[in-house]
Parts: C-alpha cells; structure tokens; sequence
C-alpha cells in the first residue's frame, strides 16, 4: 500500500521493500542458502499480508518461500518454505493453494 516489492540478484539483499513516496529501500530481505540462486518470481497478497517468492534450484535450500509482510520497515520474516526441486518461474495463489511452474 505505498511499498513495492522488489527482486534484485544482490546476493544479500534478493527483496528489497521500496517506499513508492521518496523510492527509499526501507527493508531488504536475504533468501537462504546458497548465493547464486536468484529469485525468478514475487507474488504480493496484500489482504493476507503475505509475499510469496520463488528462486532457482536450491541444492539443499528451498525454492519457494513465504513471507510476512505486516510491517513493510521490517523486519521480514518467513512464514513457511518448502523444496520444489526445480526452478519456480511463476506463483500463482488461490483458495490457499499455491500453484508454481517450476523446470530447469
């Protein structure tokens, strides 16, 4: 609602939460893990205050992540993550089901 959710392939910095008002980062958020598997695709729930982000294969990390996003200035935490065992390319959310199109 006045912050945008963004993916970079920074690798300590993967979110970055931009205030849209002055475009200052105002939380970053580091996905776990191994630090070339960038992060393909971000989905924003607003109502459910929920980020869902998906990265390249992880090796021993997940792929898919859940995060937190009730306070934009963060801190971000994670909510749930699980192993896809593939690449996720694109989340889709509905009824409480998370659809992903993963491959190599």
């Amino acid at each position: 609602k006045n912050y945008a959710y963004v993916l970079t392939d920074e690798p300590t910095q993967e979110v970055r939460v931009v205030r849209l008002s002055d475009f200052l980062i105002v939380a970053t958020w580091d996905i776990p893990g191994a630090l070339s598997n960038d992060p393909y695709d971000v989905l924003l729930d607003e109502a459910a205050n929920r980020l869902y982000v998906g990265r390249g294969l992880g090796g021993d990390e997940n792929e898919f992540y859940i995060l937190n996003t009730s306070n934009p200035l963060g801190p971000i935490s994670i909510v749930g993550s699980t192993t896809i065992g593939a690449q996720v390319h694109a989340v889709a959310i509905r009824h409480n089901s998370a659809y992903i199109a993963s491959g190599c």
